[in-house]
């Protein structure tokens, strides 16, 4: 991977950039000031500033499909949420 406004360097401008790239000038202006990288195939990461992301399936998911019937009581709070 590597930093966008490496990418980005070889454009004149942003808007040189959103015309040859399809993407609007702020966004590429929004990566680059946040330090986005580029994969090989074009995909733009950043980090964000929120939460990780939960990983699923989770133990303490309290509504696992096929395990809790199909009465509805899947969706009752477990003790550990109580």
């Amino acid at each position: 991977m590597k930093p966008i406004s490496e990418v980005l360097s070889s454009y004149k401008s942003f808007y040189a950039a959103e015309k040859n790239l399809g993407i609007f000038a702020a966004q590429l202006k929004r990566w680059a000031d946040h330090g986005a990288l580029v994969d090989s195939e074009g995909n733009v990461w950043i980090k964000t500033g929120k939460q990780k992301l939960r990983v699923w399936p989770d133990d303490e998911r309290i509504d696992r499909i096929g395990q809790n019937g199909s009465c509805g009581s899947h969706y009752q709070k477990s003790d550990h949420l109580k």
